[in-house]
C-alpha cells in the first residue's frame, strides 16, 4: 500500500498545473492508500487552495490532524508553507 501511495503521489504531483482535478483525486487516493503520509495532505491543500475551495482545505487539514499529522510535518512542502504564510494574512480557510 505504501508503494502504491508513493506512486500515486508522484503521478498526482506531476498533474498539479495541467490537470488540478485529476491531481486532487490522486492525492485523495494516496491519502486512502497511506493516511500517515504528510505530503499527500499538504499537496491536497495546495491544490484546493489554488482552486478557491477553502472549506475543503479545512476538511483535509482536519483529516490530517485526526490521522496524527500536524502542520509542522506538512511544512516540509514549500508550496504548502507559502500558502500557509499567505493564509495568515488572508484568513480564507475557515476555523
Amino acid at each position: 500500500r505504501i508503494n502504491l501511495a508513493l506512486q500515486t503521489l508522484s503521478e498526482a504531483t506531476s498533474l498539479i498545473d495541467s490537470d488540478p482535478g485529476r491531481a486532487l483525486q490522486g492525492f485523495r487516493n494516496a491519502i486512502a492508500a497511506n493516511p500517515r503520509e504528510p505530503r499527500s495532505y499538504a499537496w491536497a491543500v495546495v491544490v484546493l487552495y489554488r482552486m478557491g475551495r477553502f472549506q475543503d482545505c479545512r476538511d483535509v487539514l482536519n483529516k490530517a490532524e485526526r490521522s496524527g499529522i500536524g502542520r509542522g510535518q506538512m511544512m516540509a512542502n514549500a508550496q504548502f508553507r507559502s500558502i500557509m504564510n499567505t493564509e495568515s494574512f488572508n484568513h480564507k480557510i475557515p476555523d
